[in-house]
């Protein structure tokens, strides 16, 4: 279909209206359509036993999984031990103290991720809780890049005194580069444990995607294979 046959088309099924002649706007089958693709997305399903098990080794902290997509933190799951969990939080969050969106930007060629971290200045402005958050890009690049211990990166007091963000990256053949964080009071741990835990948080998650992946391969599989046995019933071959 040619454009206006797809904005039809589209409206249609709920995902633009037309407030007037001349234009298109975002409309609420838009989310609904978000909603159910989540329930079916592996990062928002497969983890959950994994990192409600994680939050509770890890009380007092926000356990997340997140991703870093076109500049935005994509947090797919967010568990504290005795709340409830939050499943997908889109944006809204300045890239330069976000501990999941500097560790996932340390593996891009570093002119891409400075790129990155400069379109996030121009949306969320550049905000520095604490003397110690780097006044640039380039600064909070080099920072965080000294800051890597065991392959984790802990960003103490950037995001105020006294509070602590942490990240470990999560890497699962297939699927988008995410990353494991915890956030919240720095209260007495120190650094070495939090790495600790975020390393075994890892594994837990990615063997979790693992197995469903294997789980969802076999299952379909099976299904080919009931589909085939029906088709040689019926056909009395």
């Amino acid at each position: 279909p040619n454009m206006v046959q797809a904005q039809e088309l589209f409206k249609a099924a709920g995902y633009v209206r037309k407030p007037d002649y001349r234009s298109f706007a975002v409309d609420l089958g838009v989310l609904t359509l978000g909603g159910s693709a989540m329930r079916h997305f592996p990062f928002a399903t497969r983890p959950r036993a994994a990192l409600a098990a994680f939050a509770a080794r890890c009380a007092g902290l926000m356990v997340s999984l997140a991703t870093l997509w076109r500049g935005q933190v994509i947090y797919f799951l967010r568990y504290q031990h005795g709340h409830e969990p939050i499943v997908l939080s889109v944006g809204g969050y300045p890239l330069h103290l976000s501990s999941p969106a500097l560790r996932i930007l340390l593996e891009m060629p570093e002119a891409e991720a400075l790129a990155v971290l400069e379109a996030s200045r121009e949306r969320y402005g550049w905000e520095r809780p604490a003397r110690c958050v780097p006044a640039s890009a380039q600064a909070a690049l080099k920072a965080a890049r000294g800051m890597l211990r065991h392959g984790g990166l802990v960003l103490a007091g950037w995001q105020g005194e006294g509070r602590l963000t942490a990240a470990m990256p999560v890497e699962v053949p297939g699927y988008p580069l995410a990353a494991l964080a915890l956030s919240g009071p720095e209260g007495k741990r120190p650094h070495e444990e939090i790495l600790l835990l975020l390393q075994e948080g890892r594994r837990e998650v990615e063997a979790a995607l693992n197995s469903g992946e294997f789980e969802h391969a076999h299952a379909s599989v099976q299904q080919v294979m009931r589909r085939w046995s029906a088709s040689r019933s019926l056909s009395g071959s």
